[in-house]
């Protein structure tokens, strides 16, 4: 299971440091916010917000049901039986996302951002050496970070990620919009993956 889930992010990582070289740029429209979701205001250039926003639902009752979208499904899942744990992600998970793209940024270890029981971290590190040997970030920004409950103990943000990239001095911009999973009971990230 390790190996599959760092095999899924290190195809999202090769797509973005592989993209320098090749033309075309993926620009993708953020969908209204639904309820149970939390959403970063748009950022400054060149900074990273992260959410503020209360979950509009919280765990009050069996009626109760967070809904929204994530790469192209609808998810419901039923408020009474998520745990406060997974509430409290829902409202850090933006400034875990913006953390962990910071500390790409300037190419520290992430260790720190990955949940190690479903990531390999020797294989983690490895991958994000590499990333940091092939391509330097002259600008890297995530906005628009938008939060959901996607089950009793994960929560997916959905995001936009932009970067200019130099590779052998050659200068590449890119967009992309991405979704990230986070374990509710750790807020760390286990896997992300392209949107569109």
């Amino acid at each position: 299971m390790k190996r599959v889930l760092l095999i899924l992010l290190l195809v999202a990582i090769v797509t973005t440091a592989g993209c320098v070289g090749n033309g075309g740029t993926d620009t993708g429209t953020n969908p209204s916010k639904t309820p149970g979701e939390t959403e970063t205001p748009e950022s400054e250039s060149g900074t990273v917000s992260p959410g503020t926003e209360e979950p509009t639902s919280t765990p009050s009752g069996a009626e109760d049901v967070i809904s929204g979208e994530i790469l192209n499904t609808t998810i419901a899942v039923n408020a009474s039986f998520v745990p406060e744990k997974t509430f409290e992600c829902l409202k850090d998970a933006p400034e875990v996302i913006a953390s962990y793209y910071r500390a790409v940024k300037e190419e520290k270890d992430v260790k720190e951002f990955f949940d190690l029981d479903v990531v390999d971290a020797d294989s983690l590190v490895e991958l994000h050496n590499a990333l940091y040997r092939a391509v330097d970030f002259k600008e890297l920004k995530v906005e628009n970070i938008t939060c959901l409950v996607v089950s009793v103990n994960m929560v997916a943000c959905r995001y936009g990620y932009s970067a200019v990239l130099v590779k052998d001095g050659t200068e590449k911009s890119l967009q992309r919009q991405y979704v990230t999973f986070l374990s509710g009971e750790s807020c760390k990230i286990v896997w992300t993956e392209g949107e569109g």
